[in-house]
């Protein structure tokens, strides 16, 4: 395997040789769609509104530097408004969506007592499995759990059963399972769920993971990396065990 020391700045290069959590994911989902998007490169994933809003509320809970900048008009600041004509799409988000970002992140940093200096935030993780080199960034690892801050709709965090059913939607517990392999440790693992609803109150709800089903999620990325390194990407060739 080549040598690749990953840094924040080269995690996202197309060079790093490892697979994601995100591309698992996205295999889970759809083989065909992995394929077109990582493989053949004839599709490039669409970073949406929500999206934005989303990565932004991250920046700002675990305390990184923002990379977004809000959207402005000419008559608010004519210099910027002509300057942001050359940033990148990805990077401009809307006003609205700015200060919604911002009052959600205050609102889990005044509602949460486990982020403290002793935490690590944005945990590049990564090792080996299946013969192959796969990473992943943990948001937040206490001394004694691993958590990912989900942003959600509220609808998703309403109970114990919506969110398993998110979780299930979003391959939630592969993600998580994979982080822990590479962490080489077996803490108890949660999602710090958080959303907003249309009025702008915000909500608040921590989740642990299933110890079984963390299990079973693992055995689902081994093999989607097997499926994936056999180069199987017809949804009928893959057969994922289920929960």
């Amino acid at each position: 395997m080549p040598d690749f020391i990953l840094t924040e700045k080269n995690y996202y290069s197309s060079k790093r040789p490892h697979l994601s959590s995100s591309k698992i994911g996205d295999y889970l989902r759809s083989p065909e769609y992995y394929f077109d998007c990582h493989v053949a490169k004839t599709i490039k994933k669409k970073i949406t509104p929500l999206m934005k809003y989303g990565s932004l509320v991250d920046e700002l809970v675990t305390r990184q530097k923002v990379s977004f900048s809000p959207k402005v008009l000419r008559s608010e600041d004519k210099s910027l408004f002509e300057a942001q004509k050359f940033f990148e799409k990805d990077i401009i988000i809307s006003r609205t969506d700015y200060e919604d970002a911002h009052t959600l992140a205050k609102y889990i940093l005044s509602h949460v007592d486990f982020l403290t200096d002793d935490c690590r935030y944005q945990v590049i993780l990564e090792g080996t499995l299946e013969d192959t080199l796969v990473c992943g960034k943990a948001d937040i690892i206490t001394p004694n759990a691993l958590i990912d801050l989900k942003v959600t709709n509220p609808s998703a965090m309403r109970s114990e059963v919506s969110w398993d059913y998110h979780t299930r939607d979003y391959f939630l517990y592969e993600q998580m399972a994979l982080y822990r392999y590479l962490l080489k440790s077996d803490i108890p693992c949660y999602w710090l769920a958080a959303s907003q609803d249309s009025d702008g109150a915000c909500s608040l709800k921590l989740f642990k993971a299933d110890e079984n089903l963390l299990a079973m999620a693992l055995e689902r990325v081994r093999v989607a990396i097997r499926d994936i390194q056999a180069k199987k990407f017809r949804n009928e060739s893959i057969c994922l065990p289920s929960i």
